[in-house]
């Protein structure tokens, strides 16, 4: 299960081949500012529609990518003030849901979203579970992770000082917004709404800034050449031709040499994560 601020997606996964059983996908939209009640059994009754029927409740094994703060070992949600998820502070979620879908709380296991991205590339996309691996997920915020040791983590570098406040100031799609607002006093959505303007000279200096800053803080912050790869992913990664060149030749500039490529499983990446968490060892 991969969960949102606005939705989550269940899926049954074959972990051998990494394929996700399409016949399984449950998508469901969820009220994140529902009592706890309401969107535990949301998460249950997306779950029970995914497995009914097609695995025993006492064989299955549930991996599900949750957005942080969050007691991962415990399955305790420590999510507050951030307009999502708030009445789920202090809940054990594991508990919670191994109860209302009849399975033993061993069965269920959380790690955070972004770490579960980079989980399904290194196991399943572009990664490899060889290879030291740094993903950043670009889109409404920033998130930051890496797959090291055959183990993905949240690197939580979102709010790192960058510039003249945070990295997601700079690299997330309110950056597009606010300096599209300047440079025309229009209000926009998003990144898809400034490439739709067909405005070149408007996108190529946006995205041209863009790439300079992710150069900036992929070498500065994160120490991005320490890895074999750097993989994208989020909204904006699907706009990378637009920031490729900026973005490498600011990396040269800055005597860098690191390797970028975008994720070849998008929105799948955290599911196919989440189920890779039963990879080896826990599967045995």
């Amino acid at each position: 299960m991969d969960i949102g601020g606005t939705h989550i997606t269940c899926g049954i996964i074959d972990i051998l081949s990494g394929t996700i059983l399409e016949e399984s996908v449950v998508r469901k939209s969820v009220n994140s500012m529902a009592s706890s009640e309401e969107i535990t059994d949301d998460f249950s009754e997306a779950l029970k529609s995914t497995f009914t029927n097609r695995i025993n409740n006492k064989d299955i094994k549930i991996g599900i990518a949750m957005p942080g703060p969050f007691d991962y070992v415990n399955g305790i949600s420590l999510i507050k003030g951030q307009n999502k998820f708030d009445s789920l502070y202090k809940t054990n979620l594991k508990k919670s849901l191994a109860q209302k879908l009849n399975v033993k709380p061993s069965q269920i296991i959380f790690e955070n979203d972004a770490a579960c991205f980079i989980t399904g590339e290194a196991l399943f996309g572009i990664g490899s579970p060889e290879k030291n691996l740094l993903g950043l997920t670009l889109g409404t915020g920033l998130g930051t992770c890496d797959y090291i040791d055959s183990k993905g983590r949240d690197l939580n570098k979102w709010n790192a000082p960058f510039k003249k406040s945070i990295a997601e100031d700079y690299l997330s799609t309110r950056w597009f917004t606010s300096e599209f607002e300047k440079l025309t006093s229009r209000k926009i959505n998003g990144v898809k709404e400034i490439i739709a303007t067909q405005d070149s000279e408007i996108i190529h200096s946006l995205f041209e800034e863009y790439g300079k800053n992710l150069a900036e803080f992929l070498i500065q912050t994160l120490d991005a050449a320490k890895y074999d790869l750097v993989i994208l992913g989020g909204n904006i990664s699907k706009s990378y031709h637009l920031f490729e060149k900026a973005l490498n030749q600011e990396i040269k500039k800055r005597n860098g040499d690191i390797l970028i490529k975008t994720s070849v499983k998008g929105e799948n990446a955290a599911l196919l994560g989440a189920a890779g968490l039963w990879n080896n060892q826990k599967l045995q």
